[in-house]
């Protein structure tokens, strides 16, 4: 597979037969132009803490995507609307946690392992026993190995030497015993999956086998028995998926190929899927508050596996592959303890406060950093202050994509982390927004409306952070 660019920003991505289509990029990374999409657009607003205000994405004479959202002062996300699931509020307690979503409810002990409904004891050794009706068992090093769902299915986990899951069991009321096996390489990626024929503990060859391809750390392609499906996500650094290519053979010998594009909320989850032609909805998912999928209508019988960022749906037991763990998306948690260890916070199984602004794609930790910057817009009103919020690139920021802030990042470039920290997005917002193209106006605006210093938090700590050796000569340049 090739990704070429040319000097506009245009990626045409090709494979070995044929190209596939081309996409342009904005100065922020959003998709402005499918060079083969037909009739469809993407419009983005934004609200006065420059958070996606809702997306409204026409296709063919029609609303195929129709969503609002609404924030609080802190960069929650407080409610989102939409034309399928009606409106969904949230709340949050002062950590930042997410306490209500839609129906849901949600409470924490003090290291902030959720607890079942009606309960209140803290639980130890972060080991969550029981949630909602649902069962959980452990090994002595901390890995998930028995799971007792409500409707009384038995789910049993095995590990290797690494902690990598390889095998499960699924034991369905009144059906045969179902074995699946998990492949990994050498990197820890998992590389295949498949059921054994007949349910038994050997077999000659695989059922329903499924095969990886990555590139780095993101899943581009996966060999089915129905074809082969390759992923394009919206930047090199992301990992919210743009669009799906999938391959395939008829019994006659005659090759096919189709592309359908994914439509995100604010976190990179896929709520959509329309396809290439005219823009039609093939697929449409609705969340709970950890992730778990509620319902979908699916209209062509598409194959949409992706959830949580760099999160895949394993339908055989409703854990979702996260890159170095499984994300069990019933409670928000790990099925076992941080590879990490305690870079990845206190509590080892823990995921984050809440999806709707954090995510994790390594299964590692909470990842990046958010931070604001206040600036003073009008004299009066209750407009006078309008504050700016970033987020690095681990945590779904859109880092130094407009050019002047890309060049000037480059220019003072020490190590990778160059233009994708907390600072670089704000800035990139209101040069982007207000057509700043000297750095002497973006200065000038900074110091006219009286810009304070951006303060940036940690997410796996709260800690707070000092610009890195990147990001300092660039504010200190800027008297921010």
């Amino acid at each position: 597979m090739r990704h070429l660019r040319s000097n506009k920003g245009d990626i045409a991505v090709k494979n070995s037969r044929n190209p596939v289509f081309g996409v342009r990029l904005s100065g922020e990374g959003l998709f402005r132009k499918g060079l083969r999409l037909s009739e469809k657009k993407q419009i983005a607003e934004l609200n006065a803490v420059t958070q996606p205000k809702g997306k409204n994405k026409t296709a063919a004479g029609h609303t195929a995507v129709k969503r609002s959202y609404g924030y609080d002062k802190t960069g929650n996300l407080i409610h989102s609307s939409d034309q399928r699931s009606g409106v969904t509020q949230f709340e949050y307690d002062k950590l930042g946690r997410i306490t209500q979503a839609d129906k849901e409810t949600f409470a924490f002990d003090p290291a902030h392992n959720i607890l079942s409904d009606g309960l209140k004891d803290k639980i130890a050794d972060n080991r969550l026993k029981t949630y909602n009706g649902i069962s959980y068992y452990y090994d002595d090093l901390g890995n998930l190995i028995h799971r007792e769902l409500v409707d009384g299915e038995v789910q049993n986990y095995f590990y290797d030497l690494h902690d990598q899951l390889v095998k499960v069991e699924i034991f369905k009321p009144e059906q045969e015993k179902e074995t699946w096996v998990y492949t990994y390489d050498a990197l820890g990626r998992r590389i295949g999956k498949g059921r054994l024929k007949n349910g038994q503990e050997v077999s000659d060859g695989l059922e329903d086998k499924t095969d990886f391809t990555w590139d780095g750390s993101h899943l581009i392609q996966e060999t089915r028995s129905d074809g082969l499906y390759t992923y394009i996500y919206t930047d090199k650094d992301a990992y919210e998926p743009l669009a799906q290519i999938r391959n395939w053979t008829n019994k006659e010998g005659e090759s096919y190929q189709e592309t359908n594009y994914f439509h995100c909320n604010q976190i990179g989850i896929p709520r959509e899927m329309t396809d290439k032609k005219d823009g039609n909805l093939l697929w449409f998912g609705d969340y709970f508050g950890w992730g778990k999928l509620k319902s979908e209508t699916n209209i062509t019988g598409a194959h949409q596996p992706l959830r949580l960022q760099n999160q895949y749906c394993d339908q055989e037991t409703g854990l979702h592959y996260n890159f170095f763990r499984y994300y069990e998306p019933e409670c928000g948690r790990f099925v076992n303890q941080d590879p990490i260890g305690l870079w990845g916070g206190s509590n080892f199984y823990g995921f984050a406060p809440n999806t709707q602004i954090w995510v994790d794609v390594l299964g590692w930790h909470a990842s990046g950093s958010w931070g604001t910057m206040r600036c003073q817009m009008n004299k009066t009103g209750s407009n006078k202050f309008r504050t700016f919020t970033g987020y690095s690139s681990e945590a779904g920021g859109r880092g130094a994509r407009h050019p002047l802030i890309k060049k000037m990042f480059k220019k003072h470039k020490r190590d990778a982390r160059s233009g994708k920290c907390v600072e670089a997005d704000i800035l990139n917002q209101i040069a982007d927004e207000f057509n700043i193209k000297t750095e002497a106006k973006l200065k000038k605006f900074l110091t006219d409306h009286k810009c304070s210093a951006i303060q940036v938090t940690r997410n796996i700590d709260q800690k707070a952070l000092a610009p890195c050796p990147n990001c300092a000569p660039v504010v200190g340049m800027l008297g921010v």
